[in-house]
């Protein structure tokens, strides 16, 4: 977990973007605790798409709220994609009893 807080930070030191001020060394271990399993790739991809929103919503500075956004819908993404495989399982699984 210190090394993803680690990478978290050099990632947003590495973009040259602003920082709000809520992004503290607390919420950033809070952060990385949800986003244990993430590569650095991975982080690097997080603080990339949270810069965008920034970019997108016109502001000048990347706060919390942008990054735990973002690691939400990656994970949400992440359930979705399981669900569709799981459900996707169950539909072959059918398919196979009624053409067995």
């Amino acid at each position: 977990m210190p090394n993803s807080t680690f990478a978290m930070q050099t990632h947003l030191s590495k973009r040259g973007e602003a920082v709000a001020e809520d992004v503290t060394e607390k919420n950033l271990r809070e952060l990385a605790f949800d986003t244990q399993k993430y590569s650095g790739a991975a982080i690097a991809n997080l603080v990339n798409l949270a810069a965008m929103r920034v970019e997108r919503d016109g502001r000048d500075q990347i706060c919390y709220q942008d990054l735990t956004d973002v690691s939400h819908c990656r994970n949400l993404l992440r359930v979705q994609r399981l669900l569709a495989w799981l459900g996707a399982i169950r539909i072959s699984f059918n398919v196979q009893k009624v053409f067995a």
